[in-house]
Parts: C-alpha cells; structure tokens; sequence
C-alpha cells in the first residue's frame, strides 16, 4: 500500500511518499504522475522518508518520471531516502541520473 502527498511551491512540486511500491502501486503512481502534469514545474522532489520498500516495478516509475523530466528540461531529486534503499539505487548508479539524499 502507498500513500502520496504533493505541496507545489513555485516551480517546484513535493511529493511525499509513504508505504511499499510494489507493481500495483507503481501502477497507480504512474497514473498519479501522468494526472499532475508535472512538466509544468522545473523540480520534482519525492520524499521518500516513509517509504519502506521499492520494487523493481517503483525503480521503473522514478526512471519514467526521470525521463519525462528531462524531456521538458525539469529535474527530479529524492530526499530522506532510507539507507536500504539508496543502497539499492547507488548500486543501480541512478545516483548518476538523480541526485539522492538518505536521511
């Protein structure tokens, strides 16, 4: 299960994020980015603090999100990401594409 909550902040949008993503919730979370056209701010912060574990399927949606970013000259950054699974997206070397904070 997931829970999301976004605050917009000028050009920037802050998606909080809480739960596990497994394939069903990477679903519902692509469907949540697609429906907040997030082109229209140039960052896109998840705060993933409460997030407790990341699937295969949720890695896919941070790099989709990446990609759509990119694509309309934006960013995306993640903060408080938890120690277990910034390990796990240094090892992938998305660090090399987003920049990744743990808590």
């Amino acid at each position: 299960m997931i829970n999301h909550e976004m605050v917009t902040t000028g050009d920037t949008a802050c998606l909080t994020i809480k739960g596990r993503i497994y394939e069903k919730e990477a679903a519902a979370l692509k469907l949540y980015f697609q429906s907040q056209q997030l082109c229209r701010f140039r960052e896109v912060v998840l705060d993933l603090q409460g997030l407790t574990h990341l699937g295969n399927a949720g890695i896919g949606r941070i790099l989709l999100l990446y990609k759509a970013m990119a694509d309309c000259c934006g960013t995306v950054r993640l903060t408080g990401t938890p120690p277990h699974i910034a390990s796990q997206l240094n090892a992938l070397h998305i660090n090399d594409l987003i920049e990744i904070s743990s808590n």
